[in-house]
This record gives C-alpha cells, structure tokens and sequence, in this order.
C-alpha cells in the first residue's frame, strides 16, 4: 500500500464517521450496566451503517468487545475491538481490532494494518487520584459491514466482552468474560427498554428472594422445630397420626414444593438470557440444596416402619388388638419391639442431612441478600432481620440440644 493509498484510506473513514456522527447527532446513548463487580458498562448507539460504542470500567486493565458472529458466548473465532496501553507512563493507549484464535494470549492476534478500519479508536486507562477516578475506557465507531463480519442494523444482536487484569498487556487473563445481548436500530434510544429490563431483573430476583425466605427462612426451621417439640405434640389429630408428624410432613411438603418453584424458576430465567448455569457458588450450592431436599423427601416416603407400625400389623393378622404398643413374645412375656438396623440409619442419616439443609438454607439466604445489596445498594433491614432469625434459630437448636441431653442424662 502506498503513502498516497493510506493517507486516501484515513481520509474515507474520517468522513465515514462524520456522516455516521451526523445521522444520529441527535439520538441519545443507551447505557447497558454489564457488570458491578468491578462495576462496568457501556454507552452505545447505531445507525444504518455504523456502530458508535463507550466501554467503561473502574477496573484498570484492558478492555475486550466484539460482536458474537455465531450468536454464543464463545469467544474463540471472532474478531474483538481490545484497548490496551502502548507505555506505563501514559494513560493514553490503542484501541485495535483483534483476532481471537484462542484462549492463550499468544492467539490473539492483532488484525493486517488494511483491516483496522475503526474510527475515533481510543483506550484510556489509568489508577485513581484525587482529583480523578481510575479506570479503563474504551471508544470506537465501527462498521455494520465489514469485511466478511456483518452485524445486524436492527434486533436483537449478540455482542461478547471482556475485562483484562493488566492494562499493558493481554498476560494475567481475564478479570470477567461473558455477553450482552444489545437491541439496536438506527438512531434509537433504548434506554426505556434496559430500564424496563432491569425493572423485570429486580422483580424476578426479589421473588426468587420471597420465595427462598418462606421456604428455607420459615417453613425448613418449623419443620425441624415440630419434630425437636414432639414431646408438645404427641397427640392424635387425623387418622391416628401424631400432631407434630402431621406438621412436619405438611412444613417440609410445603418447603419442597417452594424448593421446586425456585429452581424452576431460576433455570427459566437463566435459559431466557441465554447464561451460563451454576456458574457462581450461590447457584453451586443451590443447586446441591434442591438435590438435598429431593433426597430428603423421597427418602421419607420410603423410609422403614417404625416398631408400632409393624407389631400393630402383626397384631390385626393374629386377631389381637391393633391399639397395643406390646406384644406376646415366643415365652408369652409382653416386650416392645426393638427398631430394626435400617430405621436407625434411616433416623440418624434423616437428621444428619436435615442439619446440612439448614445450614445449606442459611448460607443461601445469607449469600442471596448480600448478592442483591450489592446489585440495587438495598436491604440493609432485611440483613439485619436476617441476623436477628438466625441467632434465634441457634438459640432454639441450642436449647432443644441441652433438653435432650438433660433427658438423657436423667433416665440413666
């Protein structure tokens, strides 16, 4: 390419970004908030034919951000736009469009000089001061089409993006890496539609959060509480079954069926945009919580007999009375009937795995408030009713524990 070419080539894209800048000089950008840990976004808007963007971050690194030509999340086989600083003592860097042949930093390779058709590319990046806080920012204005990469002038459109760990160089890996599905048209402002996005966002997750506090905050603890009280509830109500096994069947019925709701639900809400599952430990132990809860319930509908049950079915086959708690052994002397092998291991397995539930239940509820405090800045009552439950709820395992071994400790 000769001087007289590129100087040609410059002068093109100059005014290719002046007619862009003049179409929508009017239209507002909408700002999308892609991440709060660190906290980032970006500023965009389009018209027929170009792509006007602003990536922030506090972070001090490189900033990554593409268009996702397959509609995934993968990285690997697009092109991206990367900003990264050229010398330690500036804060002025270059932003170029990238290669991305792999998750090794040696397979992003920066694009022939011909290729590089960006216009008004900058990169900022750069710690805070007093007068002004640090971060990293990426412009650019890019084509729709270009070359064999066509973006979509209107619809929904799939773009990746990435935050570097070092402003200098693409060494260190990320710092976070995903996607963002964008709507664009020309010259349209969809910042009413991001903001109804993050109002629908909000509702989905105070729900989530309602429903979680009923099922493992309320409706788990009483469930625990009406068997450690038996001693209180050890009457008949219904069909010859004890008062603190009818509510304990119908809390822990309750919790599952929540328990269902929730992780239904967060899947759905996962599938709708297209995210990556039990990514995050919230979600891990979510999901080890619903499998746990499963287990439980299944386990309880096939659990063993317990003695009663088994010497009163004797009994009605032999013509004696059902309502006994004792039988005539092989000497005729009345016994009780002893709990087979399985029905201790059944009991002791079936309050060991309630104890995990429940604190599996507290470190969710725990996790999922500080999730949405530092997502909205809010709840800090909710955390501190949080507290107040949780310390009651050790109170009441402590005091059910000491009545226990105090029982124990008089019948010897």
């Amino acid at each position: 390419m000769t001087c007289i070419h590129f100087i040609f080539g410059s002068w093109l894209l100059f005014l290719v970004g002046q007619v862009a800048a003049d179409e929508c000089a009017d239209a507002k950008f909408t700002t999308v908030v892609l991440s709060l840990d660190p906290p980032t976004r970006i500023m965009y808007r389009s018209t027929s034919t170009t792509l006007e963007v602003t990536m922030e971050s506090t972070n001090v690194g490189w900033l990554g951000f593409g268009f996702a030509a397959d509609g995934s999340q993968k990285m690997i086989g697009n092109n991206a736009v990367i900003g990264l600083l050229t010398s330690p003592t500036s804060p002025f860097g270059v932003a170029q469009k990238y290669s991305l042949g792999g998750t090794d930093p040696s397979n992003v390779v920066a694009l022939a000089q011909e290729e590089q058709t960006l216009v008004n590319a900058t990169f900022l990046a750069g710690p805070s001061t007093e007068e002004v806080q640090g971060g990293s920012q990426l412009k650019f204005v890019k084509n729709l089409v270009d070359g064999d990469e066509v973006i979509p002038a209107e619809g929904k459109v799939r773009f990746i993006y990435a935050i570097g760990q070092n402003p200098l160089s693409l060494q260190g890996g990320h710092r976070l890496r995903s996607s963002v599905l964008l709507s664009l048209a020309p010259c349209v402002d969809f910042t009413a539609e991001q903001e109804k996005r993050a109002r629908d966002y909000k509702r989905s997750l105070r729900i989530h959060g309602i429903l979680a506090a009923v099922a493992f905050g309320f409706l788990v603890p009483l469930a625990i509480a009406a068997s450690a009280l038996r001693k209180y509830l050890d009457f008949e109500i219904c069909c010859g079954h004890k008062a603190w096994l009818i509510a304990h069947i119908a809390l822990n019925t309750s919790s599952f069926i929540f328990a269902v709701i929730l992780f239904a639900g967060s899947i759905l809400s996962k599938n709708a945009v297209k995210g990556n599952h039990f990514k995050k430990t919230h979600e891990k132990v979510g999901l080890a919580l619903f499998i746990l809860i499963s287990f439980q319930v299944i386990a309880s509908v096939f659990r063993p007999k317990t003695p009663s049950v088994a010497v009163k079915r004797s009994l009605e086959k032999s013509g004696n009375d059902p309502e006994m708690d004792t039988f005539e052994d092989e000497k005729g002397q009345l016994s009780s009937e002893p709990k087979s092998r399985a029905r201790i291991m059944w009991e002791a397995g079936h309050k060991i795995l309630a104890m995990a539930i429940i604190g599996m239940s507290m470190y969710q509820l725990y996790s999922g408030l500080h999730a949405y405090k530092r997502i909205f800045n809010e709840v800090d009552d909710w955390i501190t009713a949080y507290w107040v439950w949780l310390g009651f709820a050790l109170a009441f395992i402590l005091f059910v524990l000491y009545k226990n071994v105090a029982s124990l400790t008089k019948a010897r």
